[in-house]
């Protein structure tokens, strides 16, 4: 049964020559708001209603109805709309199915250590997307009569994203969905990234479907100042103490096995990701650096050390496996977690061994150098200095160079994350 809400009567005459007439009358009498108005159709008297209602700051109505009490010619107009103008979530699962599917595909069978990684950005991509259409935003657009049978009492002014159609979602959307994102407790870096998501889809709506060519990606225009709602990513200070350090170098070589102390030490030589220095190949050493091809950024060139060289030197080659140590990622977190759990080092976490060994390179090239007088002065955009960096004494020759080794190209992402003063 449709059910019209307080406000609107259906109203219902024949003509002379016995035709039958349906009309929508919306009535309201409120403070300064007095309305008696006739309209063809109840998704034009429904707008007109909620317009009236916004005035006084008054919640939307909507129209309940059931899909059993509908013409058939409706819902087959339904259903052509529906499939000609897809939502967001259709649109996001064809462009999973374009363009981030097949670049996993050949890592399904998760036969290598190198398959089970990549596998597991894919799963972790498709969470993104999950999370992404599964979000409530506030609904910024007038629903037309097909969605207002189709809604069955739904809140239209809570929907989720993924529910929204291509054409309805604008920056008030977006912005909507970071206000949500943030009341969740959000960072605003996390959001960002989901933002990113979103951005991806829109660009490739063009080739998705042509009826997409002119569709304006929302999220170029969105209140960049929302996401000071949302918790800020903390600057995490970490640097070991010289005995701290010398406890905990130490006590890995008392694992079992050695490659798990040569994973660590070179995470500490190199400032490379765990996953990188777990999944390095020897085809990728060469004499003075180590070649990254597949990187959580771009491919890079980290340059190694003479005690980088020496630790690398003391690996023994395995014959017929051009990989340098057996470990799966996923199985090098798991030794790696339980061992600082009964070792008492439960701080010291993958990550921030990578910001010990970064924050040491910079030490290490002096203090001419950008990032170290931002650090000093508090200086928040370390690009603006840029300008000033000398020549750094070694093969990385500049902080450009330091950047690239490291696997940032932006000054002020190292100095955020990576980069702390050893304190006196």
């Amino acid at each position: 049964m449709i059910t019209l809400p307080r406000g609107i009567q259906k109203l219902e005459r024949k003509n002379k020559d016995g035709t039958k007439v349906t009309s929508f009358r919306v009535q309201m009498k409120r403070k300064n708001i007095v309305v008696d108005q006739l309209f063809p159709t109840a998704d034009q008297a429904i707008n007109f209603l909620n317009e009236q209602r916004a005035k006084l700051n008054l919640p939307r109505k909507s129209i309940e109805a059931s899909s059993a009490d509908l013409p058939q010619e409706v819902i087959e107009e339904f259903l052509k709309d529906y499939f000609q103008h897809p939502n967001l979530g259709k649109c996001i699962d064809k462009y999973i199915e374009i363009y981030v599917t097949p670049r996993y595909e050949k890592y399904a069978l998760l036969q290598t250590a190198e398959d089970k990684a990549k596998y597991r950005n894919y799963k972790n991509t498709l969470s993104f997307f999950k999370t992404i259409k599964n979000t409530k935003v506030r609904n910024n657009f007038q629903l037309g009569s097909m969605e207002i049978h189709f809604q069955n009492g739904f809140n239209n002014t809570d929907k989720k994203l993924g529910e929204l159609k291509v054409e309805d979602i604008d920056e008030r959307t977006i912005n909507s969905y970071i206000q949500t994102r943030a009341s969740k407790g959000i960072k605003a870096q996390s959001i960002q990234r989901e933002i990113t998501f979103i951005s991806n889809v829109f660009n490739k709506l063009k080739y998705i479907s042509p009826e997409y060519q002119n569709i304006k990606n929302p999220t170029r225009d969105y209140d960049r100042d929302l996401l000071k709602l949302a918790e800020p990513s903390r600057k995490k200070s970490f640097r070991f103490t010289d005995e701290r350090k010398e406890e905990f170098l130490k006590a890995i070589h008392t694992h079992e096995n050695p490659d798990f102390s040569r994973i660590i030490e070179l995470m500490l030589l190199t400032a490379m990701r765990r996953s990188e220095v777990v999944l390095l190949r020897w085809s990728q050493i060469k004499d003075d650096y180590i070649e990254l091809d597949q990187t959580k950024t771009t491919p890079r060139n980290v340059f190694l050390t003479k005690e980088a060289k020496e630790l690398i030197k003391s690996i023994p080659r395995v014959p017929n496996r051009d990989r340098l140590f057996k470990y799966t990622v996923l199985g090098f977190d798991g030794s790696y977690t339980k061992w600082l759990k009964d070792h008492g080092f439960s701080d010291i976490t993958s990550h921030k061994l990578r910001k010990e060994a970064i924050s040491n390179f910079v030490e290490r090239i002096g203090a001419d150098n950008s990032l170290l007088i931002a650090e000093i002065l508090g200086i928040s955009s370390v690009r603006k200095l840029e300008e000033n960096i000398k020549q750094m004494p070694s093969k990385v020759l500049n902080q450009s160079d330091l950047l690239k080794n490291v696997g940032h190209s932006n000054a002020d992402i190292t100095k955020r994350h990576y980069f702390s003063l050893k304190k006196a």
